[in-house]
């Protein structure tokens, strides 16, 4: 109570201030000190760290599949569009600068990541094993888990 009288009659003189910096420290101090020592409280920290890491693995999981099947589609497009019109090498650094350009990817669309999303179809989609579980096997891998034989448009 001695403290908290002190704190309001000197508020307005540099002793009352530093009053209010030592009463707003204490009550922290003693906010702080009862959970930290408190086993549930402990717990409960354990449980809400758990809980965000947990979060954080699923997102990375579902973005790093998204992006293998995007790659997976792409690859597929750029096969498909080239046998149909009998496009050749410059239709992919054609589609580079463009998806660049527009979407503003950077190097996101390279015209090399373009042929690696295109080789990693050839390799892996004329397997003989049915589109769609090559696919789901190859969104469950990141892109530096691909293993693909060295080209030399690469």
């Amino acid at each position: 109570m001695e403290l908290e009288e002190k704190f309001f009659s000197h508020s307005t003189t540099a002793t009352g201030l530093r009053w209010k910096i030592l009463f707003i420290i204490n009550q922290r101090k003693r906010t702080f000190s009862f959970l930290g020592n408190n086993k549930d409280y402990l717990t409960f920290l354990d449980e809400a760290k758990a809980k965000i890491s947990a979060a954080q693995v699923h997102a990375a999981r579902s973005l790093n599949s998204g992006i293998m099947t995007l790659y997976w589609d792409l690859g597929n497009l750029i096969v498909d569009k080239q046998k149909i019109h009998g496009w050749g090498d410059s239709v992919v650094r054609r589609l580079a600068l463009d998806l660049s350009r527009d979407l503003h990817a950077g190097k996101s669309f390279s015209s090399r990541n373009l042929w690696f999303m295109r080789q990693m179809f050839l390799e892996y989609g004329q397997t003989g094993i049915p589109a769609a579980k090559v696919k789901q096997a190859v969104s469950l891998l990141g892109p530096t888990n691909i293993i693909l034989p060295a080209k030399k448009r690469f």
